[in-house]
């Protein structure tokens, strides 16, 4: 499944996640949030993870999660890429599950999975 999406509106950014010697933060769980609701994540990643979903929903905002500690911010309209930076050491703890992308319904996918948000469709890819 690819991150596209079938319309002419679509609006994708990636996200990176870090750790303190801005390694790939391998195990970090990534958010996605629009208007304040989670519309999707990627749940173990690789310290990587993207979204692509229709503008005229609203704000985006993400979140990494890693070891007990987490950093939300707001994503500007014209960025394209997000990077995050964790004060950890990358690998603190091994991630058993594989990374997944999930929907806040519980519908899952590897590598990508597509989320409902009202009438529109959004994909998360990790």
């Amino acid at each position: 499944m690819s991150l596209e999406l079938e319309t002419s509106d679509a609006r994708i950014v990636r996200v990176n996640v870090f750790d303190r010697e801005k390694r790939p933060l391998h195990g970090a769980n990534i958010i996605f949030y629009l208007n304040s609701v989670p519309v999707g994540a990627v749940a173990s990643s690789h310290g990587f993870a993207a979204i692509n979903f229709p503008s005229y929903l609203g704000r985006l905002a993400v979140e990494a999660e890693y070891a007990g500690l987490s950093l939300r911010v707001g994503v500007e309209e014209n960025d394209l890429v997000v990077a995050l930076q964790l004060n950890v050491t990358s690998n603190l703890f091994k991630p058993d599950a594989p990374r997944i992308a999930r929907c806040p319904d519980g519908t899952a996918g590897q590598p990508c999975v597509e989320c409902r948000f009202g009438d529109s469709v959004i994909r998360v890819c990790g």
